[in-house]
């Protein structure tokens, strides 16, 4: 087989995995409820949401499966998909004609109204109201090919056998595949195959079954190659005989991940670890020996609450060094506010680093350790012992705003020694030339600006702290003790935790000077909404009996409705651009100005544009007619509707207005647009009766115009100043 064609066809079908996650993220946005469908509670359950979480399709998929992911409901994305579809079409009259545009062609296509849940279900024969899963597996290695065959697991719930093998039917004959029953017994599985592009070959590309009212799809990451007799063309359909063997519901290590995930969500993932581990190409790598600390992972989403379980499996490894040290939460709140701060506690940070290097490059490492003593002057063990029931923290300030940066960072980290420490750090400065301020006790040492480039970095010694980062004035500020204090919820006993103040951080985005001009007024939307309810992002990270749990909380609100709020607001005034971009129209710049004749505003111009370079768009008009006023706007006529404005590129202009007694304004704005479309190749107007001119002639030829105009990105503005021409009755 030929690899490089094979990794193609792979991208090739396998892009609209893509958009299966997307639609799994939508489905998070999409959870205002729980799984009995009745609106959250957001009182409820202020810490851990308890658990433990049910996955309902795990007894559809066997032991070694890699990993599971599973939706509460399709229905519960369809509610919000609508409900974000009537936000997005209130905003304003043109959102909503379009939108409904877009509606039509989807009924037509489909036959049914996509906004009726109960004609979807009806007319697909698909279960809304149950769970969605997707799961992977890797069931073995083709000889020779060093890359495994992963294999996907779709399990949908089904209302209408009869009607969801009609939906299957008619898909595969538009897509040209044939479909063949595989078995006599039940369930009954049948085989979908076809050819991949202008190969002659026949591939085997999907298996289903339906039974139990669920129906099952097996695709393949990889192409599988029918053989002449029939041999290969039975994998999948194979694979999927093997789901009633053990299934994965009744593994160990998947019952024991369940209770430190949350009951109450709407997506769920495991990730098993372990399986992974052995059916992985890379099985005997220094990583896949390190993956060996771990059994499995889980993460659930509810509404108001993100939750992370990492099983360990090796209590001597990795498991033996999650143990939490100090904290430095005291020392934290007399720091200025940042906009994030995030903390770590661990009784043995270096003792952890020491362990994973051991595995990622121990030959290179323990040079480095030897070398230590040498340089330092002190031994890796010494500095073991300086970090022991260690904290540390990583605060985030806007930068200054003669600073090139956009963040400055402040680290602090929390040491035994305050001798040793200090001597590290003043043989540091010694060596960077760094000048010292005393404040008291403490010492802060800042880079000599004059001698370096770039952002200015400081540390210090406060107490046991070391402070160190780009942040200087705030590092200054918590020595001397005049930082203005704040509340955190980091710097604990947790072995990680975070908070990010929303409001704060959309401020400084809204403010920053790198922010593009067009991006601005959408992010001060955002922040607005965001700031009347002073929304935090925290998250959290402790051991709960072997198991690393991990839980990430918004105060403030629900953040599905957080991120259809961002949505909302980022796709404001953006449904026309991307109906363009759709339709692959060039991109138009606005272009306005006056038009006057003998320095008087002339009503009823008609200004046309006429490309001379750029994008040519010889048969496209791009015209205007003047008002009252003289004013002009030009647009250009597409078969999907009237847009303002024209590509970027070089214009003559032509400006035409005839007397009343030989042609209304009516009757040649439409004969003119109706010739103009049909325009000889030197761009003459043809057809007009020889209408009696009100300015001169000249200007109503593309061969003699004197009129010329550059369209540049952006807004352009045009004044046209044009000479009358003496009345034909004179």
């Amino acid at each position: 087989m030929n690899q490089q064609a094979s990794a193609t066809r792979v991208m090739n079908r396998n892009h609209w995995l893509v958009c299966i996650a997307l639609t799994i993220v939508f489905a998070l946005s999409g959870t205002g409820c729980n799984r009995s469908g009745d609106k959250t509670d957001s009182g409820k359950k202020a810490g851990r949401a308890a658990g433990p979480a049910t996955f309902a399709n795990a007894k559809l998929n066997t032991a070694d499966s890699i990993a599971l992911v599973e939706i509460s409901s399709l229905g519960q994305l369809h509610r919000q998909l609508l409900s974000f579809y009537d936000q997005f079409a209130g905003q304003d009259q043109t959102n909503a004609a379009t939108l409904q545009q877009y509606l039509e062609v989807v009924k037509n296509a489909l036959g049914f109204n996509p906004r009726n849940l109960a004609e979807v279900e009806k007319a697909t024969g698909i279960n809304f109201s149950k769970p969605v899963s997707c799961s992977l597996r890797i069931p073995h290695t083709e000889l020779g090919n060093p890359l495994p065959i992963v294999t996907f697991a779709l399990h949908v719930p089904i209302s209408d056998p009869v009607q969801a093998n009609k939906l299957i039917g008619n898909l595969t004959r538009l897509a040209g595949f044939t479909v063949k029953k595989e078995n006599t017994g039940k369930p009954t599985i049948y085989s979908l195959r076809g050819k991949n592009g202008f190969a002659a070959e026949t591939w085997e590309l999907f298996a289903y079954s339906i039974e139990n009212q669920v129906l099952t799809v097996l695709f393949s990451g990889m192409d599988i190659l029918s053989g002449t007799d029939g041999s290969e063309a039975r994998y999948l359909a194979e694979h999927l005989l093997q789901v009633k063997a053990k299934p994965l519901n009744q593994v160990k290590h998947f019952q024991q991940t369940l209770p430190y995930l949350a009951a109450d969500n709407q997506l769920r993932l495991f990730v098993n670890i372990k399986s992974l581990v052995k059916n992985s190409p890379l099985n005997r790598s220094p990583v896949s020996a390190l993956a060996n600390n771990f059994e499995a992972f889980g993460f659930t989403a509810g509404t108001q609450q993100l939750q992370a379980a990492l099983r360990l499996a090796n209590p001597a490894g990795v498991k033996k060094y999650l143990q939490p040290g100090d904290g430095c939460q005291q020392l934290l709140a007399t720091a200025d506010k940042p906009l994030a701060a995030f903390s770590a506690s661990l009784d043995n940070p270096l003792g952890l680093f020491d362990y994973l290097l051991q595995y990622m490059d121990p030959r290179s490492w323990n040079r480095d350790k030897g070398r230590m003593q040498q340089e330092l002057g002190v031994s890796f063990e010494q500095l073991r012992n300086l970090t022991t029931r260690g904290s540390g923290a990583l605060l985030l300030y806007p930068a200054p705003e003669a600073s090139n940066m956009a963040i400055s960072v402040m680290g602090v980290v929390k040491t035994s020694d305050r001798n040793l420490t200090q001597h590290l750090l003043q043989q540091l400065a010694q060596e960077e030339g760094f000048n010292a301020i005393k404040y008291g006790k403490n010492t802060v040492w800042r880079a000599n600006t004059s001698q370096r480039r770039g952002p200015i970095f400081a540390f210090a010694l406060l107490d046991n702290h070391v402070l160190a980062g780009t942040a200087v004035s705030q590092i200054h500020n918590l020595v001397n003790k005049k930082g203005s204090g704040w509340k955190p919820s980091v710097g604990g006993k947790e072995l990680v935790a975070g908070e990010v103040d929303l409001t704060s951080v959309l401020q400084w985005l809204a403010t920053h000077r790198e922010i593009p001009n067009e991006l601005r007024p959408n992010l001060f939307k955002v922040m607005q909404k965001f700031a009347s309810k002073g929304i935090q992002l925290k998250l959290k990270a402790t051991m709960e009996d072997g198991t690393l749990v991990a839980s990430v909380n918004l105060k403030g609100t629900t953040w599905p409705d957080g991120l259809a709020t961002i949505a909302e607001a980022s796709l404001q005034g953006s449904l026309e651009p991307l109906n363009q971009s759709a339709l692959k129209l060039p991109k138009l710049h606005p272009v306005q100005g006056r038009v006057t004749l003998d320095g008087k505003p002339l009503a009823g111009a008609r200004v046309a544009l006429h490309q001379v370079d750029g994008e040519r768009e010889a048969s496209r008009v791009f015209a205007a007619t003047s008002d009252s006023q003289g004013n002009y706007q030009i647009e250009v006529v597409y078969s999907t509707g009237t847009y303002p404005g024209a590509p970027i590129g070089g214009y003559k202009v032509t400006v035409i207005k005839v007397a009343e007694a030989e042609l209304s304004e009516e009757e040649f704005d439409q004969k003119y647009q109706n010739t103009l479309e049909s325009l000889k190749e030197d761009g003459e107007p043809v057809g007009l009766d020889n209408p009696a001119y009100l300015v001169d002639e000249r200007y109503t030829s593309v061969r003699t115009t004197p009129l010329q105009l550059d369209v540049q990105e952006g807004r352009n503005s045009f004044d046209l100043e044009l000479t009358s021409k003496p009345s034909p009755n004179n």
